[in-house]
């Protein structure tokens, strides 16, 4: 089987599991693989806000911090601003529950990935969640 089938009949099976939740016909669900599915949505979700979030903390530290490669810096407000626009498309408020439960994580990991790029230390949860949240929002 290609994945085009697998595709086909994957897209198939959801549609028959919506019809079946519409019709109420609770029976017929297929209910651990529909259990499955569930679960490895809202990790996917969750991990693409975590990205997202990581994304935005290292571009901001790139524009305050890293004076070497200054001439990018539009480049990097250009990526802050569609990093976020794609996270605030994103968020829902148990999402964004998730990244504040995970914020010291999220910081941890942006600042190691700066920290890589750069060869400089950055200092640890520098910006807050509003801040990264806040469109206008730009280092000095």
């Amino acid at each position: 089987m290609n994945s085009s089938d697998i595709d086909t009949e994957y897209d198939a099976w959801l549609i028959e599991q919506s019809q079946l939740l519409r019709d109420r016909t609770f029976e017929k669900l297929d209910i651990e693989n529909l259990i499955e599915e569930l679960e490895s949505l809202v990790r996917g979700e969750k991990s693409a806000v975590e990205n997202l979030a990581i994304n935005i903390l290292t571009h901001l530290f790139y524009c305050q911090y890293w004076k070497a490669e200054h001439k990018s810096i539009n480049h990097w407000q250009a990526e802050i601003t569609a990093f976020r626009y794609q996270l605030l498309d994103k968020l829902s408020t148990n999402l964004k529950n998730h990244l504040i439960a995970r914020w010291g994580i999220i910081n941890q990991r942006a600042s190691k990935i700066a920290r890589l790029k750069t060869g400089l230390e950055m200092p640890e949860n520098l910006y807050s969640l509003e801040q990264v949240l806040d469109e206008n929002f730009l280092p000095q």
